[in-house]
């Protein structure tokens, strides 16, 4: 009896502990997309975007920053920001690595950026 109450408590400690864990940030795994990466518009504005390991992304451009968390699945990126005018704006885009730079595409554009 007592080594099935030891046994029943080790299990539970670790269906807590898994869940725990899973409850919390996720890493990105991905370590080639993080870091800076800057990209001068046809008007000659410098965008950067800042991918963080523990998932949050930041957009730095002329108008202002903007902040939040992205998610890679596959070849995609989504991503929930709130823009430099208060506005919660969540979309997605494809990313191809290239050694130092990066091919963004959103909405049929592919913009290439180059890491800092």
């Amino acid at each position: 009896m007592k080594r099935r109450r030891i046994f029943v408590t080790a299990l539970l400690t670790v269906f807590i502990s898994v869940f725990l864990l899973a409850c919390g940030k996720t890493e990105v795994t991905d370590d080639g997309i993080v870091g800076r990466w800057s990209h001068v518009t046809d008007g000659g504005n410098e965008q950067i975007y800042v991918f963080e390991s523990d998932g949050t992304i930041k957009l730095e451009t002329s108008l202002g920053d903007a902040k939040g968390t992205y998610e890679i699945k596959g070849d995609t990126i989504s991503y929930t920001m709130v823009m430099p005018n208060g506005i919660e704006k969540s979309d997605s885009m494809t990313y191809k690595l290239n050694g130092d730079s990066i091919d963004l595409t959103k909405n049929g554009k592919t913009y290439n950026y180059v890491k800092k």
